[in-house]
């Protein structure tokens, strides 16, 4: 039961985020800047239910001050969208839109909140009119974000940039912007496509630890779609193990899944405490910056898991490639073993010879005496 709930928390958490444009969003990005490995695990900062809460505070008092804050409202419309209040959300944008038109945060906020709503026309609209304003989207992700919501309607046959699932991994890398990607994750890490292609990315690098981890992500968060796919990709994995292991070393892919599994988890665990410490800070009215949460999270001990690298446990890695080896370095001790006792025998046989001539020398010596 503990765990159907940590795992409730967890997507909860996912749905709470999305690629949204508010005051403070650009600061908070350009702080997540953690390794590959924390963006794959999901173990990197975002804002939960009570910062939005307090924004909501914060908010009134200064539309108080100047009902046409186009900002403060902006913000206030984007805490109605996380904390799932969909109708006070999309009123403040429309509002918004009437005193200021033509804004482009306003067209994206709207882009993601339809998004949210499953309501991917509409979101498709909006975020195409945010990329007429400003080209290059949030964050510099130009159209990756309109890619995301496209495929959302379409067969689902290819990824989010257009390749087919059936095509090898080298063709999504060729195309894929790496950067792109990861910031989408970023700002949206329940797309599980894009996960997918990161994983393509990976292999394609010969990341495999990591793409191993990233195809996982994908199925876990779409089992459904994801299953299938990522058995076929894993294989490339799987693979690339048996053919780099030495032969006195098994890859073990249950143990590689148990420890992704296992990696996943203690990062879902990491999150939650990050949410915790970021409410207690609230509380006690202290500077609630990514940096000065994992800080105190530091300070307390809450650190991120690592990606365990060993990949496999002692045993005959018995694969082509490693039995022509075997028979090779067999054949090569054998014939190394062969010529050390010839060496060795005729060293033996010069020895026990000198020894020989001496002793007859010496009886010689004692009888002409």
């Amino acid at each position: 039961m503990f765990i159907l709930i940590c795992i409730l928390r967890f997507f909860l958490f996912l749905l709470l985020l999305s690629c949204v444009n508010t005051s403070y969003s650009t600061q908070d990005e350009k702080q997540i800047d953690g390794a590959l490995a924390d963006i794959i695990l999901g173990q990197f900062p975002h804002r939960g239910e009570a910062f939005y809460k307090s924004e909501l505070d914060r908010t009134e008092e200064l539309l108080k001050i100047n009902f046409k804050d186009f900002e403060a409202r902006n913000d206030r419309a984007v805490a109605y969208l996380k904390l799932k209040e969909w109708d006070r959300a999309q009123k403040e944008f429309a509002l918004n839109e009437k005193l200021h038109p033509g804004k482009y945060e306003t067209a994206a906020n709207l882009g993601v909140l339809y998004k949210k709503l499953r309501s991917f026309e509409l979101a498709e609209k909006y975020i195409k009119r945010s990329l007429e304003i400003k080209p290059e989207g949030h964050m510099g992700l130009g159209d990756y974000y309109l890619k995301m919501i496209q495929w959302q309607i379409s067969d689902k046959t290819s990824n989010f940039l257009g390749i087919s699932y059936k095509d090898y991994p080298y063709k999504t890398a060729s195309i894929a912007k790496k950067d792109y990607v990861v910031t989408l994750i970023k700002n949206d890490r329940s797309f599980a496509d894009a996960y997918y292609v990161l994983g393509d990315i990976l292999v394609n690098e010969s990341q495999h630890a990591l793409a191993f981890r990233a195809y996982k992500r994908a199925e876990s968060l779409n089992p459904q779609v994801y299953g299938t796919l990522v058995r076929y990709r894993l294989q490339n994995v799987f693979e690339f193990y048996d053919y780099l292991l030495p032969f006195w070393i098994v890859f073990d892919s249950e143990k590689m899944s148990l420890d992704s599994q296992y990696e996943f988890k203690q990062a879902e665990v990491w999150l939650q405490s990050f949410e915790r410490i970021e409410e207690e800070l609230l509380k006690a009215g202290k500077i609630i910056s990514f940096e000065n949460i994992i800080r105190e999270m530091e300070a307390r001990s809450f650190l991120k898991v690592q990606i365990n690298g060993s990949v496999g446990t002692l045993g005959l890695n018995v694969t082509p490639q490693n039995t022509i080896l075997m028979i090779f370095s067999c054949t090569v001790a054998l014939f190394t073993f062969c010529i050390f006792k010839v060496y060795k025998g005729t060293r033996q046989m010069k020895a026990m010879r000198l020894r020989l001539e001496a002793q007859k020398r010496a009886i010689l010596q004692e009888f002409n005496a």
